[in-house]
C-alpha cells in the first residue's frame, strides 16, 4: 500500500520539530536564546527594532510554557466543574496532581 503524501508531509514536519527540539536540548535553550539575539544586535542596526525581535524571541521560547498552564487552568476548570456535581452527592474523591486548586473537604 502506497503511502499518501500528505501522510509524508506530516511526517517530515514533525521530524523536523523533533531535531531542533533534540538540538536545542544537547546545546541548551539559554544558549541558543543568547544567539538569536546577539544575531539580531548584529543584524539589526535600529535600537527600536532590535527591542521587537527580542520581544519576539522571548515570546517564542515562553510560548510552550503559555500554552501549559492554560491547558493546566481548563482541566482543572473541568475537573472543578465535576466536582461540584460529586460534592453535591457528597462523594469525596481525591484532586488529581495537575488540579491547581484543592477543595475544601
Amino acid at each position: 500500500m502506497v503511502t499518501p503524501f500528505f501522510w509524508k508531509v506530516v511526517a517530515i514536519a514533525l521530524g523536523k520539530k523533533a531535531t531542533v527540539y533534540l538540538l536545542g536540548r544537547w546545546y541548551g535553550y539559554p544558549r541558543v536564546y543568547r544567539r538569536l539575539l546577539e544575531y539580531s544586535r548584529r543584524s539589526l542596526r535600529d535600537r527600536t527594532r532590535q527591542r521587537v525581535m527580542q520581544n519576539r524571541v522571548k515570546a517564542f521560547f515562553r510560548f510552550p510554557n503559555a500554552v501549559y498552564y492554560w491547558f493546566r487552568q481548563v482541566l482543572c476548570r473541568v475537573y472543578i466543574t465535576g466536582m461540584q456535581v460529586h460534592v453535591s452527592r457528597e462523594e469525596t474523591t481525591p484532586c488529581p496532581p495537575f488540579c491547581c486548586v484543592q477543595l475544601a473537604a
